[in-house]
């Protein structure tokens, strides 16, 4: 079975790339529950593994939505976390500019504090419609199996 998380991902690393951020890599994991990360850096020329200080992190599982972490060491160990979007699997133009904003400093206070707390939207088991909207990512990108 094809990883159904990868174009999802793959759909929010194109829009941060629109967005203006250097996409480093992505990855995503079908086992559950999914999950997958998204590697920025703050240098075009920066190589995430050497220049550690300069990557940031969006990560992403399918019952928390996605999140923003920026490296508190090089074991790649994450701090100043704040959970984006609205819900398990909000637009990718939506989360690639609330990450946009937070790495060029462009939030309020009160953008910022709404961002601390997280929230479990959802649980693996749902059912409810979530398999239909990650599928739509599947086909949107022909990827379907």
């Amino acid at each position: 079975m094809a990883n159904d998380a990868e174009p999802y991902i793959a759909a929010v690393a194109e829009a941060c790339a629109k967005a203006g951020l250097t996409v480093a890599n992505y990855w995503s994991d079908d086992i559950d529950p999914r999950d997958g990360a998204i590697t920025l850096v703050t240098d075009a020329g920066a190589d995430p593994e050497e220049d550690w200080e300069k990557s940031r992190t969006l990560g992403w599982d399918e019952e928390r939505g996605w999140m923003y972490g920026e490296p508190r060491n090089h074991h790649g160990e994450l701090h100043n976390l704040l959970w984006l979007g609205t819900g398990a699997l909000p637009d990718p133009a939506d989360i690639a500019e609330q990450a946009r904003k937070v790495i060029r400093g462009e939030l309020s206070r009160e953008e910022y504090r709404r961002l601390i707390d997280w929230t479990r939207w959802r649980d693996q088991e749902d059912d409810d419609g979530f398999e239909e909207e990650l599928a739509a990512y599947r086909t949107a990108t022909g990827t379907e199996d």
